[in-house]
């Protein structure tokens, strides 16, 4: 698997967890980090801000 392809997969499934939760801190959390890290998307900015906001006291959320 091409490290696009991955990519793609690993981004299908974090949008996949948060349709199903929607509010999951760890899925909110990690998929900002996808946003920054692999994508290096602006978008990640805002997802940190919303996992933040939804979890204000989740130690892993204010970690990222």
């Amino acid at each position: 698997m091409h490290a696009q392809e991955g990519a793609n997969k690993a981004e299908a499934l974090y949008r996949r967890a948060l349709k199903l939760r929607p509010r999951d801190p760890l899925s909110m959390g990690n998929y900002a980090v996808f946003l920054h890290r692999v994508r290096r998307d602006v978008a990640a900015a805002a997802a940190y801000r919303a996992a933040a906001a939804a979890h204000p006291c989740h130690a892993s959320t204010l970690c990222q």
